[in-house]
């Protein structure tokens, strides 16, 4: 994977877990309210009851699919549009249950269908929020990132 393409989920250096029951999906537990980024760019839609209720699927543009699972009041902000990697899609529920965190569940599926370790894929990612961009709302991090080296070999640059 190329740095500024694919992001972690939750910004804060949050490490993922496996999951106990479902080795390969990731678990990462995060602050109550925390946003949820595209973890790369593509396109999102409310998941399919049968894969995974009250989810957001990312069809990401390189053929990956990225499954995002949050707590039942999780508002996911995006529903069938087009995402840039980093951009936030969701934010978790503010705990006001009194719960001191909150669960995101990642599922990876590559581009041949096969479930990936999500815990591998997501390991080393660069955090959304160190480019300090706030929410990440209309920005392409990967173009920042070449904008910011000086490099003119992206799309649309002159």
């Amino acid at each position: 994977m190329t740095f500024g393409r694919w992001f972690q989920p939750v910004a804060g250096g949050v490490l993922p877990r496996p999951d106990a029951a479902e080795p390969l999906v990731a678990v990462i537990r995060v602050a109550p309210g925390s946003t949820v980024h595209a973890v790369t760019a593509g396109r999102v839609r409310r998941a399919p009851v049968t894969l995974a209720a009250g989810g957001l699927e990312l069809a990401g543009d390189d053929g990956t699919t990225v499954v995002l699972t949050g707590p039942a009041r999780t508002a996911w902000v995006r529903d069938d549009e087009d995402v840039v990697a980093g951009e936030v899609v969701g934010v978790l529920p503010a705990g006001d249950d009194g719960a001191d965190d909150a669960e995101l569940r990642v599922l990876v599926i590559g581009p041949d269908g096969t479930p990936r370790d999500a815990v591998d894929t997501l390991v080393g990612l660069p955090d959304p929020g160190e480019l300090d961009l706030g929410p990440g709302l209309g920005t392409d991090p990967f173009a920042l990132d070449l904008e910011i080296a000086g490099r003119t070999d992206r799309p649309g640059a002159r």
